[in-house]
């Protein structure tokens, strides 16, 4: 008590020297043999190490004193009216709050927290993560349990943004500020949809531009302007793609023999394809000429120059036509498996899985490679894509399904 009383007035220093002594000399609860290890929990924090903490399960809080509605050894705060059972020289505990404690007289039971504590059933907390990477089995089940209650805290992407109907769910907690209104109304939007029940949406700005410019002004997130789905017609790489998609289709149209079985091997192998799209651009055919016309907008038809054929630089350039770009891919893909089924033969290695991946690039559909690679329009959802293996057997892992770009995947 002598070496406690000195801390009055001292330095911070000197603070946190008793405290150290203390939890070195006192608690001490890496020991076995102390009597205050039951009551701390080890646990490892990241870029901090091994930490202690009060383990919830060892300690009683008492509310009361002798009689149920006397505040003994309370203490309320004068300004934030913040409610504490330790009072260090009156100073208030709670955070950037500069006012006092005073001695409370009674425990108001009319306080809302004090109400819901003594008349509130205690309901187990069970959470779950919802995300697009689940299988269907197991986010229908998910679903399900969320619904009846079993589960009644979900974690999830955008995945419940569209198509999910929960008439029983209430609370909504957002952990960034949506994109747009229309976002915002597609997530706040799945709590509170019976008549019966009220909605309650919290959302959580982050420090960055967009957060923090809408929690400035939220009346423009809330009750912000949704505009209808359009499309812009004159939009030019779109257009470019249909204008690329129309000398294709009369490529195809004059000459047969270069589109095939529709395969990428029957166009783009020994650059047969190239060579015939290069000769049809030379002879500027006036139907195709007159076609383009037709379906570009008046507005590009200076900038895609199709007067001048210009715009078919796009797809012949040496270095940045997408054309060209797709039959380079196309032939050092197939040159690359070639090479490596050739020097398995040799070594009289296993080579089928080779010969597999080789056969399903040149099998590959033409029109699809072509849309995959920016030269024709596609739209909706892709599907040149491939299931990705897990190496684990863990429970968690057998609740996923991950899909990967072929674009993305080395042969």
């Amino acid at each position: 008590m002598t070496r406690l009383g000195k801390l009055v007035g001292a330095e911070p220093a000197a603070c946190r020297e008793m405290l150290q002594y203390l939890w070195d000399g006192y608690f001490r609860p890496h020991r076995r043999d102390s009597a205050w290890a039951p009551y701390f929990h080890l646990s490892s924090e990241r870029n901090v190490g091994s930490v202690y903490r009060l383990r919830h399960d060892m300690w009683e809080l008492d509310l009361t004193g002798p009689n149920e509605d006397e505040a003994v050894g309370w203490y309320e705060c004068g300004t934030c009216g913040y409610i504490s059972r330790v009072n260090v020289r009156g100073v208030c505990p709670n955070y950037q709050c500069h006012g006092f404690l005073k001695p409370m007289e009674s425990l108001s039971l009319d306080n809302h927290y004090a109400k819901l504590y003594r008349t509130l059933r205690p309901v187990r907390l069970k959470a779950e993560e919802h995300t697009a990477q689940l299988r269907s089995d197991t986010a229908a089940r998910l679903q399900t349990d969320f619904s009846s209650g079993d589960v009644n805290v979900l974690s999830c992407s955008t995945t419940f943004e569209l198509g999910v109907n929960l008439g029983s769910l209430e609370v909504v907690f957002l952990r960034n500020m949506p994109p747009t209104p229309a976002n915002y109304v597609q997530r706040a939007g799945r709590a509170g949809r019976r008549t019966e029940s009220a909605a309650f949406v919290t959302t959580f700005a982050q420090r960055r531009p967009h957060d923090m410019e809408y929690f400035r002004h939220p009346k423009r997130m809330v009750a912000g302007i949704i505009r209808p789905p359009h499309f812009l017609l004159a939009n030019e790489k779109i257009i470019r793609r249909h204008v690329y998609a129309t000398a294709l289709a009369y490529l195809w149209k004059e000459s047969k023999d270069t589109y095939g079985e529709g395969r990428a091997d029957d166009f783009f192998m020994r650059q047969a394809g190239l060579r015939a799209m290069t000769d049809l651009i030379i002879q500027r055919p006036d139907e195709l000429h007159k076609a383009l016309c037709r379906i570009v907008p008046g507005e590009l038809h200076d900038v895609l120059d199709l007067d001048g054929w210009g715009w078919a630089q796009g797809l012949l350039d040496l270095e940045t036509g997408v054309l060209v770009r797709a039959s380079d891919e196309f032939e050092h893909d197939v040159m690359v498996l070639e090479e490596i089924l050739t020097s398995l033969q040799e070594q009289r290695r296993p080579s089928d899985h080779i010969l597999r991946a080789l056969n399903t690039v040149r099998s590959r559909q033409l029109v699809g490679y072509l849309a995959g690679r920016s030269v024709l329009p596609k739209y909706g959802f892709p599907v040149d894509s491939v299931e990705l293996k897990l190496n684990s057997h863990t429970e968690y892992a057998e609740r996923l399904e991950l899909e990967r770009d072929l674009r993305n995947l080395s042969p």
